[in-house]
């Protein structure tokens, strides 16, 4: 090897060297200002909470098949509580959820919850009729806040979360998908009513809709919002890079990490996306 093939070799060394080196320093930069921006949403949202303007209910609904919780899960849900002790916490399980329908919904709404099969099909009905008789903040058990993030932040308006974009690309719509993960309520809302009316309809008539996300879910919520104009903020996105919920650019609740092994391991029944496909979301007998 001679001196030139020498210092061509050294030239791409010390070239690699300075991108990794200007890499790292970007991402320390874009650490930094991500850090800064946290701080100051954080301060902007203290500053600006009132609790004379609170208008939301101070309730945190969650939900599981059962209250024997699984230890990682267990303890998510023990954070959240004393993350934001101005709430009353509420952990319904499959009987609970079916009885607070049969106390405060008509017969067809509970007919509609028991032939629904897939647990999470159940759960989306429920927590749209919890929200609209009692008001509050609805949050799937597998989340917990992030970032220093209080819940007490929301209250002062009702907000829902606008769903990853795969959910109006992957199914061809024109609208996207609200992600009812994460629900933040006044009682009475009638944007709830119209949508449990929806999940009657669709259960009486068998319907499947275009995805998973339709019967119950996501969908059915975005297509309501889109094709009637409701009037309220879906201010939140679902992020496409993890599960995190983010409210003015910033991660404000995520799942915990072993959330997915948990609700593996301890689920009853089998994925409702499994039983959409396979044509088996419905009882039998109709309502």
């Amino acid at each position: 090897m001679n001196f030139a093939d020498n210092q061509y070799i050294i030239g791409i060394i010390l070239a690699a060297i300075l991108i990794v080196s200007l890499l790292l320093l970007l991402h320390v930069i874009l650490k930094n200002q991500t850090k800064k921006h946290k701080f100051t949403v954080m301060q902007e949202l203290e500053k600006e909470y009132s609790p004379e303007k609170s208008v939301i209910p101070l309730n945190i609904f969650q939900t599981w098949h059962t209250k024997n919780l699984p230890p990682n899960m267990a303890n998510c849900v023990k954070k959240l509580k004393e993350d934001n002790p101005e709430f009353e916490h509420y952990l319904f399980d499959d009987n609970d959820c079916r009885e607070f329908i049969k106390q405060h919904f008509k017969k067809d709404v509970l007919d509609a919850f028991d032939t629904l099969i897939p647990g999470a099909y159940k759960a989306d009905l429920w927590r749209l009729c919890v929200l609209y008789i009692r008001g509050g903040i609805y949050m799937d058990i597998k989340f917990e806040c992030v970032n220093d993030f209080k819940l007490k932040y929301l209250t002062m308006s009702e907000h829902f979360v606008k769903d990853r974009i795969y959910s109006f690309i992957y199914y061809f719509g024109y609208y996207y998908g609200i992600y009812n993960a994460f629900m933040v309520c006044k009682p009475g809302n009638p944007f709830l009513m119209r949508c449990i009316r929806i999940i009657v309809k669709n259960v009486k008539n068998r319907n499947y809709g275009v995805s998973p996300l339709d019967p119950t879910g996501p969908m059915l919520l975005g297509r309501e919002y889109k094709t009637k104009n409701w009037n309220f903020p879906v201010d939140m996105y679902h992020s496409n890079v993890d599960s995190s919920i983010i409210y003015r650019n910033i991660s404000i609740v995520s799942s915990y990490k072993t959330y997915r092994v948990e609700q593996k391991k301890n689920s009853k029944k089998k994925y409702y996306g499994e039983l959409w496909r396979s044509g088996k979301i419905y009882t039998p007998t109709k309502i």
